[in-house]
């Protein structure tokens, strides 16, 4: 499945996320994950990010299994480090 995430956590905790999500994901931008999963990686990243979030925060997972129903328009500057191992 093709998965976009996007959070909204304090400021202290967005690197402890962002290195989480890089382990899995493309990093588009800012606060913006995306990239494909399998069924049971989706299911490991769902859960870690339901045991991170903290009262005042928010993430949001887009899914998709159609690729084909999801277009995305990209303006501006392609960040070029997209993925770190």
């Amino acid at each position: 499945m093709f998965v976009v995430i996007v959070y909204d956590v304090r400021a202290d905790r967005t690197q402890q996320i962002c290195d989480y999500l890089r382990r899995w994901l493309n990093w588009r931008q800012n606060s913006v994950f995306d990239g494909h999963l399998t069924e049971s990686e989706y299911e490991e990243v769902r859960s870690w990010i339901q045991s991170f979030v903290d009262t005042g925060e928010q993430v949001l997972l887009y899914t998709t299994t159609r690729e084909d129903a999801l277009d995305i328009e990209e303006f501006g500057d392609e960040r070029e480090d997209t993925r770190f191992l």
